[in-house]
């Protein structure tokens, strides 16, 4: 295992990596997914619920690398909105009554391929945030239910 100074180095921008980008591509396919999710959130909860669940969602990614890699032993920083836009996308999926747990499986299946094989992009293998994507996922199917306002219908448990 690293040591705790290197862990808390990895750990040192929770919230920032959410607005750097490696490259112009990157920032196009986060910015697409957020334009898609975020509007769509933002009408459903609100702006204030939105922000936040977007936020957490960045912070739930950057802690599912940290933790992965700290037990692996291995160090990483994390880059990218990606994290923050998959907890809007499972907002998303939990308020629209969706087949949540086949939606989740089929998302948590995808991402760790993506682990396994990574992803072609412009004729490299690129490395993927599965576990930012896993941790934003799952953060937004628990955080909505606590940031929607009170009249709005919750889902169900």
């Amino acid at each position: 295992m690293p040591d705790m100074v290197t862990s808390l180095l990895v750990f040192a921008s929770p919230l920032s990596h959410a607005f750097i980008h490696v490259d112009f591509l990157h920032l196009a396919v986060n910015g697409l997914f957020i334009l898609a999710f975020a509007t769509r959130m933002e009408k459903l909860i609100g702006t204030r619920p939105m922000l936040t669940l977007y936020l957490l969602s960045a912070l739930a990614g950057a802690l599912a690398v940290t933790l992965n890699y700290w037990i692996s032993g291995t160090v990483v920083y994390v880059i990218g909105a990606s994290g923050a836009a998959s907890g809007l996308l499972g907002a998303y999926i939990r308020l629209t009554g969706a087949r949540v747990l086949v939606v989740t499986a089929a998302f948590i299946f995808f991402n760790i391929l993506l682990a396994r094989t990574g992803m072609l992009m412009m004729g490299e293998i690129q490395s993927i945030a599965w576990d930012a994507h896993i941790g934003g996922y799952l953060a937004g199917l628990v955080l909505i239910r606590y940031l929607l306002p009170r009249h709005k219908n919750r889902p169900k448990d």
